[in-house]
């Protein structure tokens, strides 16, 4: 045996065993992908929508801190965060919130989907918690439906904590504990690991007798001929081509699809009785310029317009709109070629709002159509519309459509996009979530994650056996050259 043999044994099984390690699958548990979720450093990195999010610490469920959510208007608001997801993955969102004003009808939770990092296409579909409308002077425990998984072609999810309010009246909940877990992101691909080549040892050769050198006469270089350089041709300045006239972006939700009356009460066509209601639920007011509105078979430009904060227009098919609507007064734009795309159906369309870059602001689908709203919002009878009750809250069925107006719900029939199950305040509240508890969770297991994960203890006994295994080859070398001798 050689007497580097030893030596190479050794490196080769460290390197075996340092790819064994790096291809050694360890279970993880699932990661916590809100950031703040506790609220203990404030209200960052959240957003709030309508709404007014503050840092307290009067009222917690656990740790220092949470926060206060202040809604001053009639319309539904929300605080979000954006985080990455992987389609076809499992989700839980869940959180802790202190419900106990009368002025709040309801809160939720909700999970929107998305195939871009900055949720700002047409969402692929969204799913909501039951709602809680109890109020009590205790935290309550709210989710989504445990195990939400991500559907095709999801990038993203934004997470959102809705409150709904009774009214314009001042009010108030609080929310503490946010999560939502999910499985770890996926980790690179890691580099090939350079594998230690052991050189063989250098056999002894013959030295060669010297040869005679040939001599190389040096042949003379040429003469570089100068080359002539050229002269520069004199471009012409460009002529500035004139920018394209900016347009109006907007975020998602700025500008509300409010009503909309898919099938009038004319005999016949009715398309050019059509119309529906925009909202603008901001405290400023908005610039349609260069936006638009789209069925499943067309899209139409709206009309340069402007809607005042917390106000409403509408947009009309046709002057038909004043024949049934002759005392609405708000504004009003009228479609250039008679027909909201081409013409809503009556069984199942959809709708998008978009601004002049493109952005879907807002999009609903209803009936048989399913290309937004999952589940879609139902058919209504013929001369009802759909409406948002209250302005930017869910959706009714109007048996008196009111364009430009608030409307009564006391005979309106609530529809959601997402099916809503009343807690009631009946829900088991379950015990505070540790992270020991996340770690035992069975239903954080992805669909096909082994039963038995690897237990990371064993690479490093891998480690150590083989340091003892190439002792023993060494020992055993030694003791042969030792007789040997």
């Amino acid at each position: 045996m050689s007497k580097n043999m030893p030596l190479v044994i050794f490196m080769l099984l460290t390197a075996f065993l340092a790819a064994l390690i790096t291809a050694s699958p360890v279970s993880a548990a699932p990661d916590e992908l809100i950031q703040n979720g506790g609220f203990e450093a404030g209200t960052d990195p959240w957003k709030e929508y309508a709404g007014t999010l503050s840092a307290t610490t009067s009222c917690k469920h656990s740790g220092n801190a949470s926060v206060a959510f202040n809604s001053t208007s009639a319309t539904t608001k929300w605080f979000y965060q954006i985080v990455t997801v992987h389609e076809g993955e499992v989700y839980n969102f869940s959180g802790w919130v202190l419900k106990n004003d009368a002025n709040i009808e309801y809160i939720e939770l909700r999970i929107r989907w998305y195939d871009n990092h900055e949720c700002s296409n047409q969402r692929l579909s969204e799913i909501c918690s039951p709602i809680l409308t109890t109020n009590s002077d205790e935290f309550q425990y709210i989710e989504v439906l445990p195990g939400s998984q991500a559907p095709a072609h999801a990038v993203a999810a934004r997470v959102e904590v809705l409150l709904h309010p009774v009214s314009s009246t001042p009010a108030t909940a609080y929310f503490d504990d946010m999560s939502f877990e999910g499985p770890p992101p996926p980790t690179p691909s890691p580099s090939p690991t350079a594998t230690a080549t052991v050189s063989p040892m250098p056999t002894a050769t013959a030295t060669p007798s010297p040869t005679d050198s040939v001599t190389v006469s040096p042949t003379s270089s040429p003469t570089a001929t100068g080359i002539p350089t050229a002269t520069p041709t004199p471009s012409s300045t460009p002529t500035p081509t004139p920018s394209a006239t900016p347009t109006t972006t907007a975020s998602q939700g700025e500008i509300l699809i409010n009503e909309v009356q898919y099938n009038p009460p004319q005999p016949g066509s009715d398309a050019s009785f059509e119309w529906l209601e925009l909202y603008n639920p901001t405290d400023g007011t908005v610039e349609l310029r260069g936006w638009s509105i789209s069925d499943n078979y067309g899209t139409d430009a709206i009309p340069p317009l402007n809607i005042s904060a917390d106000s409403p227009a509408i947009v009309a098919a046709s002057q038909g709109f004043h024949t049934n609507f002759p005392d609405s007064d708000c504004t009003i734009v009228i479609i250039a070629d008679g027909s909201i795309g081409n013409g809503l159906s009556n069984d199942g369309d959809s709708l998008s709002l978009k601004d002049g870059a493109g952005t879907t602001i807002d999009s609903i689908s209803y009936g048989d159509d399913e290309t937004v709203s999952s589940p879609p919002y139902p058919k209504v009878a013929e001369g009802h519309s759909l409406e948002r009750s209250p302005a930017g809250g869910i959706f009714i069925d109007n048996p008196d459509p009111s364009p430009c107006s608030a409307i009564a719900t006391v005979n309106a029939t609530p529809y959601a996009s997402c099916t809503a199950t009343p807690t009631g305040g009946s829900t088991a509240i379950p015990p505070t979530p540790s992270t020991s508890d996340a770690d035992e969770d069975e239903t954080q297991l992805l669909p096909d994650e082994p039963d038995e994960p690897v237990d990371p203890v064993l690479p490093a006994l891998a480690v150590s056996e083989a340091l003892a295994l190439c002792g023993v080859i060494y020992m055993i070398d030694r003791k042969r050259k030792q007789k040997s001798k």
